[in-house]
C-alpha cells in the first residue's frame, strides 16, 4: 500500500493499519518504522527544501522475502543497518 489513505476514508496512519491486524507494507509516512505487522519505508532522499529542523525523516526500504518475513533497512551516510 502506499499508505495515505485508511480504512473508511480516514488519513492513513500505522496505528490504523495495525488495528487491521494484517501484514501491510506502507510507505507514505516518511518516517520508518515497524508497528506490529505494520512496516513503513522512508523517504528516497532526505532533502527536499521544504523539510527544515528536526525530524523523524529517515531513507529506508522494506525488503520482503518469498517467505513473508520483512526486514526494514535504514541508510545514514550511505551506510545500512537491517533490523528484522
Amino acid at each position: 500500500f502506499h499508505g495515505f489513505r485508511g480504512t473508511n476514508g480516514a488519513k492513513g496512519t500505522m496505528t490504523g493499519f495495525a488495528r487491521l491486524g494484517q501484514k501491510i507494507t506502507i510507505g507514505d509516512k516518511h518516517t520508518p518504522g515497524i508497528l506490529d505487522e505494520v512496516y513503513c519505508g522512508g523517504v528516497m532522499q532526505l532533502n527536499h527544501g521544504y523539510n527544515k529542523g528536526p525530524s523523524g525523516w529517515a531513507t529506508a526500504h522494506v525488503i520482503q522475502y518469498d517467505n513473508g518475513t520483512r526486514t526494514l533497512v535504514t541508510l545514514q551516510n550511505g551506510k545500512w543497518r537491517a533490523k528484522p
